[in-house]
């Protein structure tokens, strides 16, 4: 309240006195100041306009990229679950590749547990019931008697077969052959996979 009068005094003393308060020069460079400052504050809305609608643009095309690269990696997906899909299929219809693998005894010995664990570890990597045979020949040196040898030949081809029966291979999928002595003159069990 006091402001308004205070105003309404001052238009009164301007008015008796024929005073004008607005001629003053300062006033005019103020005006202009404002004026400069109005003007550059349009130009900084039109470039502030003008950065929206180029990120607006640039986030819509980064969106659509996206989207794009989605559906083909969707698309590639199911490329390579079709093709992982054949290949099962034609690993299942395929003969397995016949492998050799060799456990070497000790003389007298029965057992090469570490060996025989390797060899396990082997066989049962590529076993599939069914689908893959294993053939276990047991051999020893020629020292000795010829039925005792036969009977560490025995015993050494079955030893592995039982490791074998205990990891889940099917006892129709194992043949177990023992030789006796061998001409190589070696203690070993020698598991063939196909």
């Amino acid at each position: 309240m006091k402001l308004i009068h205070l105003l309404l005094t001052i238009a009164l003393i301007v008015s008796l006195t024929g005073c004008d308060l607005f001629d003053d020069p300062n006033i005019a460079k103020l005006e202009a100041r404002i004026t400069q400052l109005e003007e550059s504050n349009a130009e900084l809305q039109a470039r502030w306009d003008e950065q929206s609608k180029v990120q607006t643009a640039l986030v819509s095309e980064l969106t659509k990229e996206l989207a794009d690269t989605k559906e083909e990696n969707e698309e590639l997906k199911g490329h390579i679950d079709s093709l992982q899909t054949v290949i099962a299929k034609m690993e299942d219809t395929q003969p397995a590749k016949d492998d050799t693998l060799i456990v070497k005894f000790a003389h007298n010995k029965l057992y090469n547990t570490p060996a025989t664990n390797t060899l396990t570890e082997k066989v049962m990597a590529v076993y599939k019931p069914g689908k893959v045979k294993i053939t276990i020949n047991g051999y020893s040196s020629k020292a000795g008697p010829e039925k005792l040898n036969r009977w560490f030949s025995k015993e050494r081809a079955e030893g592995v077969a039982h490791k074998l029966f205990q990891l889940g291979v099917i006892e129709s999928d194992v043949k177990i052959i023992s030789h006796g002595e061998t001409d190589d003159d070696e203690r070993k069990v020698v598991v063939t996979i196909n």
